[in-house]
């Protein structure tokens, strides 16, 4: 009886030792890989690679897509309570690009299935946007949710988010297949926008950031509905061309 126990839990630490290497694999920043590369980088029976990724992505640690496997949702969330410094070191970035823009610019990170502001730089101007830091906002009514829920898989999604979604305003998606859509469209064109989708008279663009670190966070320029309509394509440039400052920031 007593054998059985210890070879038992022989295996049960066996298989977590498997299931670390995996993950280091798959956190050495080449990207996705396929279920043989991953057994060939960890020297593992493809069958067992294949059953050790399956259980990882139920609790959300890994991803799998058309390119590959990647690092879940649920390492990146794991991740957000580390002090990283990347706040500090895309500060001079972030208030760079609020001058150009003359608009509030925010740096936000997911957390859960909300998108929570980290920093900003508030603009100088009469009417402006002020995000309370700290503060959660559901991720499929804000363009930062929508920039880094692109980077998950429509299935990881609808996992995470479930099917009912929130509807604080009417532009809000109307449900999760709008939602779908406009992630397909994030994914194409590399940006996201929140067109009073989260409140009435405020509108963003947002991009991503520190995806090559494990530790994406998305960059809006926030600004009131009449000023953004004018200014968008701007807007949206300004952000594009800022975006390689901030990631050499990060390397």
């Amino acid at each position: 009886m007593s054998g059985s126990a210890d070879n038992g839990e022989k295996h049960g630490i066996q298989v977590i030792a498997r299931a670390a290497t995996i993950l280091r694999v798959l956190a050495d920043g080449h990207g996705p890989r396929s279920l043989g590369a991953i057994a060939r980088r960890c020297a593992l029976p493809r069958s067992t690679v294949q059953r050790i990724v399956t259980a990882l992505e139920a609790e959300q640690l890994v991803e799998g897509g058309p390119e590959g496997v990647r690092l879940g949702e649920a390492v990146r969330q794991l991740a957000g309570g580390l002090d990283d410094g990347i706040a500090p070191r895309l500060r001079p970035a972030l208030e760079a690009l609020s001058r150009r823009t003359g608009e509030t610019v925010v740096l936000s990170r997911m957390r859960g299935r909300e998108t929570t502001a980290v920093d900003q730089v508030v603009a100088e101007c009469e009417l402006r946007v002020v995000f309370q830091p700290g503060h959660g906002r559901p991720l499929s009514c804000m363009a930062s949710g929508k920039a880094l829920l692109a980077l998950m898989t429509d299935a990881a999604v609808e996992r995470l988010l479930g099917p009912d979604l929130p509807r604080p305003t009417p532009g809000s998606p109307a449900d999760l297949p709008a939602l779908l859509r406009e992630l397909a469209a994030v994914r194409r064109e590399g940006v996201a926008f929140d067109r009073e989708s989260h409140s009435p008279g405020v509108c963003a663009v947002a991009a991503v950031v520190g995806l090559e670190l494990g530790r994406p966070h998305a960059v809006s320029v926030v600004a009131p509905t009449a000023r953004f309509v004018a200014g968008e394509a701007r807007l949206r440039e300004a952000l594009a061309e800022a975006r390689p400052a901030m990631e050499a920031a990060l390397r």
